[in-house]
């Protein structure tokens, strides 16, 4: 049976001041599912993705998941070439391997958009899988498509349009949240909406200091995963 996580994001109690020097903090409803994550990291994660109560991590010398559809186990039990992963809320997800090959199970329209580019030659850089049928897809052309996105999120791309080929990660909540980051160095480098309020805050200390936000990654059952670079001065823990 899963525990059910009794470390409310929004509570003080969550946040160890012993995990800052890990450079993550997580938070996932089931209680097991967390330790058992922050027990197995390392820092050299390579991908990063939740799902639904799910998630997938490459590491140096293997993959870790819990939970993830069963087609796309069959995909990655015995290759570990993976280079990009992306899970969705409803056991959708997308793979690309290191010789080029691609695999998912997506919204029809996502995936009509897929195909038709790769047709064309053109590969997924990034993908995020959104609820309610929405998504976020650019291609290696620098070409983009997006659609059925959280409002807020829908007038930030538009506000960065000439920047939305240099788009680095997307990622959004089944609660609104969303997070883009960019590779261009301008700025912004990165933005964020709607996040819960302990989360919120701990993003505010960490970008005021010495420390370099690098990545924030939602589930869609409550849960996140925030990455940044812990090479700077050690914070004081909430």
């Amino acid at each position: 049976r899963n525990a059910a996580n009794p470390l409310d994001p929004n509570r003080l109690e969550y946040w160890e001041g012993r995990h800052l020097g890990r450079g993550v903090s997580i938070f996932m409803p089931d209680a097991s599912k967390q330790k058992e994550l922050l027990k197995s990291w390392t820092q050299q994660e390579s991908l990063v993705a939740l799902g639904t109560g799910s998630y997938f991590l490459k590491q140096p010398q293997r993959l870790l998941w819990r939970d993830i559809p069963e087609e796309m186990v069959s995909h990655v039990r015995n290759d570990d070439s993976v280079v990009y992963a992306a899970l969705g809320p409803e056991k959708q997800y997308f793979l690309r391997f290191k010789d080029g090959d691609t695999c998912w199970s997506l919204w029809s329209e996502l995936s009509q958009q897929i195909k038709e580019q790769e047709q064309k030659q053109h590969r997924v850089s990034v993908v995020c899988i959104a609820p309610n049928g929405g998504y976020f897809v650019l291609f290696d052309s620098g070409g983009w498509a997006h659609n059925r996105l959280p409002d807020s999120l829908r007038l930030f791309l538009s506000e960065q349009r000439e920047r939305l080929p240099q788009v680095d990660h997307v990622s959004c909540s089944d609660s609104g949240a969303w997070f883009v980051s960019f590779r261009d160095g301008q700025m912004p480098r990165w933005q964020c909406h709607h996040l819960p309020r302990r989360l919120n805050e701990r993003i505010l200390q960490l970008s005021g200091g010495d420390w370099k936000i690098q990545s924030l990654e939602f589930g869609f059952d409550g849960s996140w995963l925030l990455r940044f670079d812990a090479s700077g001065t050690q914070l004081d823990a909430s």
